[in-house]
């Protein structure tokens, strides 16, 4: 297994990861299994890369298996909903304060290959991304629809997110995760 940072020729991969993943894609009797609500597109994913250095991957036998991105709040201000939970984040208490856009990174989308679930790829995938960007921020951020009980479980579980409340985000049921990026 190889954990590395995502190129540009790794785009058309991770799109297609994605969209195996996305809650539209999925039938009912395997959302239990984890989904994907939001896409990035290639431009998306290529500002992501070229740009923030935000994409992270999983390889096995040279194929990408699992994939997440955990990129600066600017970065998110491509979504109107991602721009409004950003303006709010100094709503979430931490140890030693609150969330701030500086103190802060949001992790996601997050994806493994479904045939590679439940190998703790998931948590060293976190683990390799969580030490290239701990350097400059002291909070981990992300959101999981209520519906996505295997996502919620392996955050708090596996890598010890903290469940900081219920949220709404275009009318869904949404719960916000923190977690200490050191």
């Amino acid at each position: 297994m190889n954990f590395r940072y995502a190129t540009p020729q790794d785009v058309s991969a991770l799109v297609r990861l994605q969209n195996e993943s996305h809650v539209s894609n999925i039938s009912q009797q395997h959302l239990g299994d984890g989904f994907l609500n939001t896409v990035l597109n290639e431009k998306q994913l290529l500002n992501a890369i070229n740009h923030q250095q935000a994409v992270y991957v999983a390889e096995f036998d040279n194929k990408i298996i699992a994939m997440a991105v955990c990129a600066c709040w600017q970065f998110w201000y491509l979504s109107s909903s991602m721009k409004n939970i950003a303006k709010n984040i100094h709503n979430i208490k931490v140890v030693g304060g609150n969330l701030t856009e500086t103190n802060s990174l949001f992790w996601g989308p997050v994806c493994v290959s479904r045939q590679f679930r439940g190998q703790g790829i998931f948590a060293s995938l976190f683990e390799y991304a969580r030490t290239q960007s701990s350097a400059q921020y002291r909070y981990i951020y992300t959101v999981i629809h209520q519906a996505n009980r295997r996502s919620r479980s392996a955050h708090i579980n596996k890598v010890l997110f903290v469940n900081k409340g219920a949220l709404s985000i275009d009318q869904q049921p949404f719960t916000q995760l923190v977690r200490t990026a050191r």
